[in-house]
């Protein structure tokens, strides 16, 4: 295992698959929901690049656990806060 050095980091936490993957269904409809109330259309434009963006990276890291997990392994995320 690898150590993370980092001062400023703190609280270790840790989400299973299934965890994470719910997680992300929630994320993404709490964003879909605030994209909705947004009367700028600019501003909504952006919000939904960045929605875009953002699923896209966390989906392939979901499509890679469950790809593990296929496979017969336990998969977590792994995540701490900084100061």
């Amino acid at each position: 295992p690898k150590k993370v050095r980092d001062p400023d980091a703190h609280t270790p936490s840790w989400l299973t698959f299934n965890e994470y993957t719910s997680a992300l269904i929630l994320s993404e409809k709490d964003y879909r929901r605030m994209i909705n109330e947004v009367d700028n259309p600019e501003l909504k434009d952006l919000y939904k690049k960045d929605l875009k963006k953002y699923l896209v990276e966390y989906k392939a890291i979901s499509a890679a656990m469950e790809s593990i997990e296929n496979a017969g392994f336990m998969t977590r995320v792994v995540f701490w806060f900084d100061n």
